[in-house]
């Protein structure tokens, strides 16, 4: 049981965790944090990064970590066992493994920005958001991003006809290795079931990809600037705002504000509702201007650390789950058996019972994906537990899977599986009902591992 709001406010107004907040958090110069890109200025951004001349400082690192995610969500086993068919991007992928890409250079591909294609005979053309050329290397890359928003239906599949008719008839194209990627921020790629495409039927012979893949650019553009080079500011801010990346620095001021969250979620509601006052002058009250009324301290203390505050009261639902499971079972935070992004996140509960490994990767863990992104209220999370059985040593992979068929029936006779197998996949609202899913999850589990 909570205590009252006004114990509660002198608890948090006393707080040293919200002293090293505000003190760790000052005002930002950071114009990404002011701006929220739209869709097109997605497009221009993504084009300024995969030039290897532009001003971000990596040189064509960008475009060589795009060119590995397309490659490694592409594929499953052999190179391309992802796509439909034997199409051209199948093709690409098998063409440009991870090994040529790392070690060829891309300083000369060309980054096109909302080309026109030519018509065709039969009047067929397009507008592409992106078209990557790199003469040297022969290779052509059509990117069609959108930002949120869902493909029309066909529309793919007449851009890749277009696009074949138009310009890959060309004699200058002849022998170009060329692939077709869709690619949407909120997309969760990592999902393998078979027919799982997000609630988008979109062409199968096109690669899907995230933004994750910016992860890497963000974290040499972190040492870039720690070592004084300004010109990674602009790319470290917007990889960090599209994928979650966190400095330790910046990690710790979310733990900061998670934990008083946590702690304190009457308080973290009146500061939502001055901070929305602030901006109605109409609705103003003697109280909100007063510094001897509550609403006139919260008022002052959201002026004086705005950016703090922000953190606090703004705090993605992900992040919030991830501190209250985190309050449930402090082992998730010691052991560091999770991942967390800004759309999805991902944890191998605190078994007593630990499953071997055959490599780095968890044979049994759940994900998390928020789906409602954009809304202002009612977080809604999808809660996938998957089950591995290829990442368990063959010695080990019957006992195993007969431990986790004893809890989930399904997992029964699974260790000749190669692909993953879905235990459970439920929607649930709220962070709170999320909270509640994984632990029944993990208290599943341990019963039929105790059994």
């Amino acid at each position: 049981m909570r205590p009252p709001m006004d114990k509660q406010l002198l608890d948090f107004f006393s707080d040293p965790t919200l002293v090293d907040l505000l003190e760790q958090v000052k005002s930002s110069n950071d114009i990404l944090t002011l701006l929220t890109p739209r869709e097109n200025q997605h497009s221009d951004l993504l084009a300024w990064c995969l030039n290897a001349r532009e001003g971000h400082g990596q040189g064509d690192g960008l475009l060589k970590d795009f060119l590995l995610a397309v490659f490694k969500q592409s594929t499953q086993v052999e190179p391309g066992d992802k796509l439909y068919g034997r199409g051209l991007t199948r093709d690409f992928v098998r063409a440009w493994k991870p090994a040529r890409i790392v070690t060829s250079s891309f300083a000369g591909a060309i980054c096109l920005r909302e080309y026109s294609l030519p018509k065709s005979g039969d009047g067929v053309g397009g507008r592409l958001d992106l078209l990557v050329v790199d003469p040297d290397n022969r290779i052509l890359v059509v990117i069609e991003n959108k930002a949120g928003a869902r493909f029309r239906p066909g529309q793919l599949e007449g851009y890749l006809e277009a696009v074949q008719k138009s310009l890959l008839s060309r004699a200058a194209f002849k022998d170009f290795h060329v692939a077709f990627v869709a690619m949407d921020r909120n997309w969760d790629t990592s999902e393998e079931d078979e027919g799982d495409s997000n609630g988008d039927d979109l062409d199968g012979r096109w690669a899907k990809l995230d933004y994750s893949w910016l992860r890497a650019g963000a974290q040499r553009a972190e040492v870039a600037v720690r070592r004084g080079n300004q010109a990674a500011a602009l790319l470290l801010s917007y990889c960090r705002a599209q994928t979650g990346f966190e400095s330790e620095e910046e990690s710790q001021i979310s733990r900061k504000a998670q934990d008083l969250a946590v702690r304190y979620p009457g308080v973290v509601n009146e500061i939502k509702r001055v901070a929305r006052e602030l901006n109605r002058p109409e609705v103003w009250t003697p109280g909100l201007l007063s510094p001897e009324n509550t609403d006139g301290q919260l008022l002052r203390l959201y002026l004086q650390h705005e950016e703090a505050l922000n953190r606090l009261i703004e705090l993605p639902p992900l992040h919030l789950l991830h501190a209250k499971l985190a309050e449930q079972f402090p082992a998730l935070e010691r052991k560091g058996e999770y991942e967390l992004g800004r759309v999805k996140s991902a944890y191998c509960l605190p078994l007593e019972f630990d499953i071997p490994l055959a490599d780095d990767f968890w044979p049994l863990f759940v994900r998390v994906r928020h789906l409602n992104v954009d809304a202002t209220v009612g977080a809604k999370f999808r809660v996938r537990y998957e089950w591995h059985p290829s990442r368990v040593p063959d010695i080990r992979k019957a006992e195993i899977c007969a431990l986790v068929a004893k809890a989930f029936p399904a997992a029964a006779n699974s260790e000749g599986r190669g692909r993953v197998l879905v235990l459970m996949d439920e929607m649930v609202e709220g962070v709170d009902a999320a909270v509640r899913c994984l632990k029944g999850l993990l208290e599943r589990t341990e019963a039929g591992f105790r059994s």
